[in-house]
């Protein structure tokens, strides 16, 4: 296998490892896109191991990690109820 080929990468310990193409297609992004995040905005991406200060590679655990911490809750509705949703509480005995 040659150095190039890192899609299927397994490294010693079991970790596969990805390459900005990689990485590019688990985030629906361009390469190009993930190449420019990685220089000008890296807190968009998952942090990166370079190899010898160069070749950025991200562990693929590490990245599907990130992108759980990615998710975020939507807050609850503030201001006031709609009209329909006040004539609902109020059918249900509620106060409005």
């Amino acid at each position: 296998m040659s150095a190039t080929a890192t899609t299927a990468n397994i490294s010693n310990v079991g970790f596969k490892t990805l390459d900005t193409r990689d990485l590019a297609g688990i985030l629906k992004k361009s390469h190009l896109t993930v190449r420019n995040d990685l220089s000008r905005n890296p807190e968009r991406l998952p942090p990166a191991i370079r190899i010898a200060g160069r070749k950025a590679i991200w562990l693929e655990h590490r990245v599907l990690e990130w992108l759980e911490d990615q998710i975020q809750v939507p807050s609850k509705k503030r201001g006031r109820p709609t009209k329909i949703e006040q004539q609902r509480k109020l059918a249900q005995g509620g106060a409005v």
